[in-house]
Formats: C-alpha cells, sequence, structure tokens
C-alpha cells in the first residue's frame, strides 16, 4: 500500500513468500503465498512518477511541489517564479503538458516520467529615440526608440509620430517630431 516509483524489493511479506513483483501503470503487485494450508495474500504498491522542474536560461526558478513525486494519473504541481524584470513564457515546455494560471503549472494526469521547463523573458518598456522631439521636414526614419519596436511613423497635426513598443508586458511610449516642412 506504500506509494513506490521503482518495484519494491524487500518487506514485500509479513509471512508466506513474495511471488515476482509484476509492473502495471498504476501500480506493482504480488502475492504472499502462504505454506502448507495457509492462505495467499495479494498485495499492491501504488506506483509513482516524477516530474522533474528546470529552467532554460536563468532569470527564474521552477519547483516541483512534493519533491516532483505524483501518483499515476494524477496532476502534478511546478511553481514558476521569474526574477524581477522577466515574465514567464508560454507554453511552458517539457513532455509534461499543463496549464499556466499566475505562477502556477499544473500538469496533466502523469502516466509516466516527465519535465516542465520554464523560460522567462526580459519585460520590454518602450523608449523613445534621440529623433524624438526634433524638428524636420521629412519623416525621421532613424533613431525612433531607445528600447522597443518602432511603429511605422504617421503625419498628423503637423507632427510626425510614432510609437515604441514594449514587449512582454512592457509599456508603449509614443514619439513625435515637428513637421517643418518648407512652403
Amino acid at each position: 500500500g506504500v506509494a513506490v516509483g521503482t518495484a519494491p524489493t524487500a518487506n514485500l511479506c509479513a509471512a508466506g513468500t513474495a511471488s515476482v513483483v509484476t509492473t502495471a501503470a498504476s501500480q506493482y503487485t504480488w502475492s504472499c503465498n502462504g505454506a502448507n494450508t495457509g492462505s495467499n495474500a495479494s498485495c499492491a504498491a501504488p506506483r509513482t512518477y516524477q516530474v522533474s522542474a528546470s529552467v532554460n536560461g536563468g532569470n527564474g526558478t521552477a519547483t516541483a511541489a512534493a519533491g516532483g513525486v505524483v501518483a499515476y494519473n494524477a496532476s502534478g504541481t511546478v511553481t514558476i517564479t521569474p526574477n524581477a524584470g522577466f515574465v514567464i513564457q508560454t507554453p511552458v515546455g517539457g513532455t509534461c503538458g499543463g496549464t499556466l494560471v499566475g505562477n502556477t503549472y499544473t500538469t496533466n494526469a502523469v502516466t509516466a516520467d516527465c519535465t516542465v521547463i520554464a523560460t522567462f523573458l526580459p519585460i520590454v518598456t518602450g523608449a523613445c529615440g534621440t529623433a524624438n522631439g526634433v524638428a524636420t521636414g521629412a519623416a525621421p526614419t532613424a533613431n525612433l526608440c531607445a528600447t522597443g519596436t518602432a511603429s511605422s511613423v504617421t503625419t498628423a497635426a503637423n507632427q510626425f509620430t510614432w510609437t515604441c513598443n514594449g514587449a512582454n508586458t512592457g509599456a508603449n511610449a509614443t514619439g513625435y517630431t515637428d513637421n517643418t516642412a518648407s512652403p
């Protein structure tokens, strides 16, 4: 009745002679055979599997609950925590499959040893580059953003405007220049 990850080899029978241990996906089974006119007993140990948690590239942690030991056909949980300035990349990698809610990754039903691999992405907050605020007669094409990804430059109300798009939950920034085109 004790859950184990590998087939038990000791303490199989309190009395009688142990049969060969049989392995199934959900449990290990054996018999304790009585001698002479004694009766036989059927015994079983639920099988467990290992959920191994790791991090690809650093910048946070991934920790499996209960040391990663999960009963057959049950779900395991892994707490995934990014360092400051990072977010969890989704989908989460590995062989377990599952769902991320907040910082808790719940695996699909475990029927074999499996892995959960967390990767973290840097939060990028958009910031305008040196072209911001500089009067120009033509739409700027360089130095639009110090960080983030520049959108297309548009002309409106005598200004050229663009957005420096943040990434991974980072905020956007809007840049502009005065349109000082000659008459």
